[in-house]
């Protein structure tokens, strides 16, 4: 007999697939004909619901919806056309300008209902709880108009929590919430208008508007005929800015009354920047046709409804 390749063994018969018997390794049971499905039964799993897959990434948060008002009865959508928005509301208690009360809105910084509110557009009606950082604001019963006559050392902004000396300490009107009317730098000095009267405050500092202001400018050098022909035509481009003044009147060599149209930040100075030339000293002497007249610096009094009006009246030439 020939050996085995595989040594002394003998090799061992196997049975054809067919012909096997007996109890499956795996279930226990024969195994299923051929070309049939098989009686296992196949775990299935539920599909995976991808609306709660978590996002890849965080978007920018909403804007976030104002409560709804606490009053039983909502407004019509007649009355609701009516009401004030957000902006509106708060301009009008004397909390902000309409363009500053927009930026508070965004921020966060004001609540409706108790809950914050960064919709500048929501109605108000009566009855809804507004607060600005945390402190109510009410509708205005009286309209207040204060001049006050600025130092230099001052600044005009109430919200700069590390200046050591605002313009708004130097006025004593208890329980009056007051905003200025525009601003004066902190360098310059003159007349600056505070009020809680909002749609006064828009109509004194929005551009659309061309209030004019009146200044009186000392200069570190005359400026020459050229130079004022510049300014007060063609201007001079400063910060991505054109800068011009109606009118520039010669008092003395060095001295000069401008007048402007618009009010941009630092203007006049920029202007002498432009040209080389140096501010020395700026005072604001008149808001449209109310002039500061002989207050004494550092000193404010109240405008009578027809001294704030002058305000909003052009200057006489």
């Amino acid at each position: 007999m020939a050996q085995s390749r595989t040594g002394d063994r003998p090799p061992v018969a196997r049975k054809p697939l067919s012909a096997r018997s007996g109890p499956s390794r795996r279930n226990g049971s024969a195994p299923a004909p051929r070309g049939k499905p098989s009686s296992r039964a196949r775990t299935s799993f539920p599909a995976k619901n991808r609306s709660s897959a978590k996002p890849s990434s965080v978007s920018a948060p909403k804007a976030v919806p104002c409560p709804a008002s606490p009053s039983k009865t909502a407004p019509s959508p007649d009355s609701a056309d009516t009401l004030p928005n957000l902006t509106k509301y708060l301009a009008n208690a004397g909390a902000a300008s309409r363009r500053h009360a927009a930026e508070l809105i965004k921020a966060g910084r004001v609540a409706v209902n108790g809950a914050p509110c960064t919709d500048p557009s929501v109605r108000i009606a009566p009855g809804d709880r507004v607060a600005l950082d945390g402190r109510p604001v009410r509708p205005v019963r009286e309209f207040v108009y204060v001049m006050l006559h600025k130092p230099r050392g001052y600044v005009c902004t109430a919200d700069d929590p590390h200046a050591p000396k605002k313009a708004l300490d130097l006025i004593d009107l208890p329980g009056v919430r007051l905003v200025s009317a525009g601003r004066l730098d902190k360098n310059s000095e003159g007349l600056i208008l505070f009020s809680n009267d909002g749609a006064w405050i828009e109509q004194l500092t929005h551009p659309r508007h061309g209030t004019r202001k009146t200044y009186q400018v000392t200069t570190d050098r005359p400026l020459s005929p050229a130079d004022i022909r510049l300014l007060t035509t063609s201007g001079v481009r400063n910060d991505g800015e054109t800068l011009r003044a109606l009118s520039i009147r010669t008092e003395t060599p060095g001295r000069y009354v401008f007048i402007l149209g618009e009010g941009k930040n630092r203007e006049i100075r920029r202007m002498m920047e432009s040209l080389n030339n140096r501010t020395r000293r700026l005072k604001r002497i008149a808001v449209g046709a109310l002039r500061l007249g002989g207050l004494p610096m550092g000193q404010w009094r109240k405008l009578s409804p027809a001294e704030a009006k002058l305000a909003l009246s052009a200057p006489a030439d």
